[in-house]
């Protein structure tokens, strides 16, 4: 037993070190992961503001070259592009303007929605403005160029503001964005999974053992009850009497029924796991059938006194249903209401018709259960915890039976407790089944 505490621990320990480490990496990982796409979305804004600025230098280039092959043909005027030559002040031909910008900022597929206004470089008086209004933004604006190709007298700003800039970049960047945050979501989903499904395993596999440990214990018991009697039997002579042989007889027999019915309870459990329920469906009264089972579970002859209570309140009493496993059902119920109830059990088994349901409802004056309880207690293999006290038994087997057996008729169980009050399990079966 030491030997196996030691195992049990070494083992929680390993994958309390694999969990770590794994959490480490995972969260290093996605911080690598963040890390790149901050500074991918820094590179893919430098790239934009370098666009701009070629785009600007573009625009300047363009008025530049108009302007001196217009001067070839009127080396007199002082300002080419403007509107108003008479007081040789510069007002800019805002239409070429506006075309040359548009020009050059698609071919440098920047985004459409932008402003631009033109400052005298001195003051920074506007002389044009794309919009009404002109927000600080654009007289701040990092995107300026020089035009002093306007006018040989007044030196010319121009600065475009984009207020969908961070937007216009996110579209751009959406593919590489998208495809980030899924891979991150899958490594991160991937690996909550493989957590849980690693301690999952881990309860199953503590589960188990104490369903072998269990399981061990049961089988020797009988076992040695039969070599005893076994060998009683074999040392008798002709002057044991016929009630000594008769007494070793019934124990044995006893003990074997106990280990046969111990199997195929394993085995039917086993089964389920793998393939569906077959079930006979048959017509029967149900109240009858509580009352014969419950009675054939020989609580008048327990090792404690039993006070059963029956609250028979259904009106239509007849279902159909596999009689066999719905049987099963009801000893099992019943069986844990008294394992659990203490020293002096107090079970009652009500019943009643809900809609197109039969209900019967197996309540006790045990312990109760508490709520995280309650969500695993039909788990196969699940035991009550009970610290190193083993002073019921079982084998985690009895309320997955019932559970499985249940849900293939169609119906659900579940159970109500509060601790220190008892608890209720509450079975609804379909009045009227059809199996195809």
């Amino acid at each position: 037993m030491q030997i196996y505490s030691i195992q049990v621990y070494m083992k929680r320990k390993t994958i309390l070190a694999i969990i770590v480490l794994t959490s480490i990496s995972l969260i290093g990982l996605v911080a690598t992961q963040l890390q790149w796409l901050h500074h991918a979305i820094k590179i893919a804004e430098e790239q934009y503001d370098h666009r701009v600025t070629v785009a600007l230098q573009n625009v300047e280039y363009d008025l530049r070259r108009m302007q001196e092959k217009h001067l070839k043909h009127a080396p007199n005027e002082v300002c080419i592009y403007c509107r108003n030559t008479r007081f040789k002040i510069a007002t800019p031909d805002t239409l070429l303007l506006d075309s040359l910008i548009s020009v050059h900022f698609d071919y440098q597929k920047l985004d459409t929605c932008y402003r631009y206004a033109l400052f005298k470089d001195a003051n920074d008086t506007v002389v044009y403005k794309s919009t009404s209004l002109v927000s600080e933004p654009l007289r701040l604006s990092e995107h300026k160029a020089c035009l002093n190709c306007l006018s040989q007298y007044r030196e010319y700003k121009l600065a475009v503001f984009f207020p969908m800039k961070q937007r216009f970049l996110f579209h751009e960047m959406a593919s590489w964005i998208g495809a980030s945050t899924l891979f991150i979501c899958i490594i991160i989903f991937s690996f909550i999974f493989v957590i849980y499904g690693i301690i999952k395993q881990k309860k199953l596999s503590e589960m188990k053992s104490d369903f072998v440990n269990n399981m061990t214990h049961e089988l020797k018991t009988p076992i040695s009850t039969i070599a005893l009697a076994s060998e009683v039997l074999m040392k008798a002579d002709k002057a044991s009497s016929v009630e000594r042989l008769i007494k070793y007889s019934h124990i044995i027999h006893d003990e074997t029924l106990r280990l046969q019915n111990l199997v195929e309870q394993v085995l039917q459990t086993a089964t389920m796991g793998n393939a569906k329920i077959k079930l006979k469906i048959q017509q029967f009264n149900m109240h009858d059938l509580i009352k014969s089972t419950v009675n054939n579970l020989c609580i008048e002859q327990c090792e404690k006194p039993v006070n059963l209570t029956f609250a028979f309140n259904a009106k239509i009493e007849e279902i159909n249903a596999d009689r066999l496993h719905i049987t099963n059902v009801i000893v099992n119920l019943v069986q844990n209401a008294i394992k659990y109830s203490g020293d002096n059990p107090d079970i009652t088994i009500s019943t009643e018709n809900c809609e197109k349901y039969f209900v019967f409802l197996v309540a006790d004056n045990g312990e109760g259960l508490s709520k995280d309880v309650q969500q695993k207690v039909f788990e196969k293999f699940y035991r009550v915890p009970k610290g190193n006290i083993h002073n019921v038994k079982g084998y985690g087997l009895g309320l997955f039976y019932v559970k499985s057996t249940v849900e293939a008729h169609g119906g659900s169980v579940f159970v109500s407790s509060t601790p220190g009050h008892g608890s209720k399990f509450i079975v609804k079966i379909p009045l009227e089944l059809h199996v195809c």
